[in-house]
């Protein structure tokens, strides 16, 4: 979605007059994507803009680009979910970022690794199974927790 704005003046010109909005979409990075977060963050602060742009060249007040990346903008916009699957993209990266954070270091920390990593299992793991299947579980149980057993599920309205 970056790629629509990036570089084309006029594109910009028509956005930011339509919107009254000076900031644009930031770069999506594929092979470091807990670096998006950012990138993520600034998507659901745009998004209604990049609605009421979409809305436009489709009323034919704006030209309408012809690109991938509108036609990407596009289905996004279709999808009843988008805004759902932005916030839980967000809220997994701002878990795995103080992890990556602590081990992206030259000191000693591999002793804390299995320790560290059980724990942040757990907690990716608590926002869909119940806390009492996971209160006092060791890393091996962890492992070999049934996470496919309904019983053991969180109640969908109960999701965080």
């Amino acid at each position: 979605m970056h790629i629509l704005f990036h570089n084309v003046p006029a594109r910009r010109e028509d956005f930011t007059a339509l919107t009254k909005s000076t900031k644009f979409l930031l770069a999506f990075c594929g092979h470091r994507w807990l670096e998006n977060l950012p990138v993520a963050e600034r998507a659901m602060e745009l998004w209604p803009f990049l609605t009421m742009y979409t809305d436009a060249v489709r009323m034919r007040k704006l030209p309408n680009p012809g690109t991938a990346s509108f036609d990407t903008l596009e289905v996004a916009q279709k999808d009843p979910l988008i805004l759902a699957k932005l916030h839980f993209y967000i809220t997994i990266t701002r878990t795995f970022t103080p992890f990556l954070a602590t081990y992206q270091t030259d000191e000693p920390v591999m002793p804390f690794l299995g320790k560290d990593l059980a724990e942040l299992m757990k907690n990716m793991l608590r926002r869909f199974i119940k806390r009492e299947v996971l209160e006092d579980i060791s890393p091996l149980q962890l492992v070999k927790l049934d996470v496919s057993d309904k019983n053991n599920w969180v109640p969908p309205k109960n999701v965080m």
